[in-house]
């Protein structure tokens, strides 16, 4: 094994036994990291932090992939240099390429400020911006490493924009849509979250929030550890989250001729006792219903599965279901299971799905 100390992720990801481990190809490999991770505890968060990334980067390629250092740079500057949208554009699409996400983990590995001051060195790029988005389109899902070492899992129909460095007093990002986040602490440093409707700070935490622009609400419900909801709409109005709870916003707007006119006491809905998991199952590849009104569900399943579903009957709208399903079950398979319960029929009419009731 190497003489290395496992202090971050890059002295994990290069170790080709550590990558063995991953992939559990060799058994007395796979024994002696289980053996080092029981005695070594203290370095337990960049071990796993670690094993996630490489799952991620073994899970999108389809050959085995070595990290070499000077290899992989020397790939990767090929791939710039016969793309030349990328000559216009910071804009990163994890779900288009394989080549992306193992850029990416090269990104992760060997340093954001690497790879910034090597691409201004040859020239071969030109940035508008010092900031990146992944855009997932509906049906898919991502994840990505920030340069702190913060965990997103970002959804479907969603966009996510992040600096490529962030700043010395706060760490901003941008989100349109719904994203889990796994903060990482950082010398008292805030991670901060805008939406078009709330601004989330923390200091480190798990939270997941859901702002989707055609949705009537925006919700930000806390996993793990203490989070700040600030309101944009109306009179600014801050809100502590714990553990089990959602803030919610009502987008209730109304529109006259000339201007949008926002209703100025809207102020966050703070929700006890949420099913954290229901919420956040999607980034697992489960999609759960906890008697969730059927309208609602639809919204879902649209995304889920890229797929148009209506509704015409509003009593329907509001029939509430439970229910868990996992990323391999059809649109079908799901609409059969909310029958046993609930008398509907629905039927497929030009790529969008009909329910009305049985």
């Amino acid at each position: 094994m190497k003489n290395l100390q496992y202090k971050n992720l890059e002295e994990f990801i290069l170790d080709e036994t550590f990558r063995e481990f991953v992939a559990n190809t060799n058994p007395s490999v796979t024994a002696y990291w289980e053996r080092w991770a029981d005695l070594h505890p203290d370095k337990k968060e960049a071990f796993t932090k670690a094993t996630e990334v490489m799952k991620i980067l073994l899970s999108g390629r389809k050959k085995n992939v070595p990290l070499n250092k000077s290899n992989e740079w020397a790939k990767l500057l090929s791939k710039i240099e016969s793309t030349e949208n990328l000559k216009k554009s910071n804009v990163l699409n994890v779900m288009q390429s394989v080549w992306f996400r193992i850029a990416a983990v090269i990104i992760l590995s060997f340093g954001l400020s690497v790879l910034w001051n090597w691409v201004s060195t040859i020239g071969k790029i030109k940035f508008e911006s010092t900031f990146c988005e992944v855009i997932v389109p509906i049906g898919e899902k991502s994840q990505i490493i920030l340069p702190d070492g913060t965990h997103v899992w970002i959804n479907s129909g969603s966009s996510f924009k992040y600096p490529t460095f962030f700043g010395e007093k706060s760490r901003e990002v941008f989100l349109q849509g719904e994203a889990y986040f796994d903060v990482t602490k950082q010398n008292g440093k805030t991670f901060v979250v805008n939406t078009s409707d709330v601004k989330v700070r923390v200091l480190g935490t798990a939270f997941n929030v859901k702002c989707y622009p055609g949705d009537s609400k925006t919700s930000t419900t806390v996993v793990r550890g203490l989070v700040q909801v600030e309101n944009l709409i109306g009179k600014k109005r801050i809100t502590l989250v714990k553990p089990s709870e959602m803030a919610v916003i009502m987008r209730n707007t109304r529109m006259s001729a000339t201007n949008l006119k926002v209703d100025q006491n809207i102020k966050p809905i703070l929700i006890n006792h949420i099913n954290t998991e229901a919420v956040t199952s999607w980034k697992d590849h489960f999609l759960i219903f906890s008697d969730e009104p059927l309208e609602d569900m639809a919204v879902k399943m649209e995304r889920w599965f890229n797929i148009k579903i209506s509704i015409p009957d509003k009593k329907l709208r509001i029939e509430r279901y439970n229910g868990k399903f996992v990323r391999n079950e059809t649109i079908y398979q799901v609409l059969e299971a909310i029958k046993l319960t609930t008398p509907i029929t629905y039927k497929l009419n030009n790529n969008e799905i009909i329910i009305t009731h049985k």
